[in-house]
């Protein structure tokens, strides 16, 4: 292997490529009661005998509540130019709707704030898979009123953070947390739905994506780019033969009709600007 590495040409990155690394929400910040928060399907998956490795949960993690100020110096002093952090829904909002939890905005604002000290560009994602745990009792991304209540949480971050924070990403591989989360159990909330639930699920997702990139039109006080962080699988034909390479075309862009990981069943809407009916 080692041969084989020193044999190829060496590559560059372009003199912008920015440097950085990413984390989420729930696997790092701990503090699960603190200052107001309220409960996520990962806090309720965890604490669910049989669900997780030992019974492991999110309670404490790294404690990047309490630590922060020493992660983002250790990102500094590794030379890191990004970071890619998500916002805890339960933590601005506790039980994902109605009243702003102050103290949740203001740990973000500490976050993105240290951030921009240290030198470093904040990449935020709204949505890292910890949905709230009082909305999933609603019916979660079932229910049609769904992309309205990830809007809504949406624009309070927006007009919070909008005015320093300009790279901005809605959801994050939301063909895992409805494929894992919602098809086979593996991941929260734990459910086991049939496809054609999950397609109503893949649906309202993306109808939130949408009606998110509009909220942080409307509530950013600094323009930027929002996109979103998919899953993308591409296949490579084995040959150069029509055969294979057709194979490769269809592995790459067909749908299939029992699970939802799929590049053109999520990026087409996403692109093109059309949900399917």
């Amino acid at each position: 292997m080692s041969l084989f590495l020193l044999s190829r040409p060496m590559s560059t990155f372009p003199r912008d490529f920015l440097w950085g690394t990413a984390t989420s929400a729930y696997q790092i910040e701990g503090a699960y009661k603190a200052d107001g928060r309220g409960p996520s399907v990962w806090d309720r998956f965890c604490e669910t005998k049989g669900k997780v490795w030992e019974g492991q949960t999110g309670k404490v993690a790294c404690d990047h509540y309490h630590r922060f100020p020493e992660d983002i110096a250790i990102m500094r002093d590794l030379g890191l130019q990004a970071y890619r952090f998500s916002i805890s829904w339960t933590r601005i909002l506790p039980t994902g709707r109605g009243k702003v939890n102050a103290k949740g905005l203001e740990f973000y604002d500490r976050l993105t704030d240290g951030l921009l000290k240290a030198g470093i560009r904040p990449f935020c994602t709204l949505f890292h898979w910890d949905y709230p745990t009082k909305l999933y009792d609603k019916g979660g991304w079932l229910n049609e009123e769904s992309p309205k209540w990830f809007s809504d949480f949406t624009l309070k971050v927006a007009e919070r953070l909008g005015d320093r924070i300009v790279d901005w990403m809605t959801l994050n591989e939301p063909q895992v947390f409805v494929g894992l989360g919602h098809g086979t159990g593996d991941h929260a909330p734990g459910d086991k739905l049939p496809i054609a639930k999950q397609l109503k699920i893949v649906r309202n997702v993306q109808l939130a994506h949408g009606l998110g990139v509009q909220a942080l039109r409307a509530g950013c006080a600094k323009r930027g780019t929002i996109g979103w962080a998919p899953v993308g699988v591409v296949f490579y034909p084995a040959t150069d033969s029509p055969g294979d390479i057709e194979a490769a075309r269809k592995w790459s862009y067909g749908c299939a009709n029992n699970h939802v990981f799929s590049n053109t069943l999520w990026s087409d809407p996403v692109v093109l600007g059309r949900v399917a009916p």
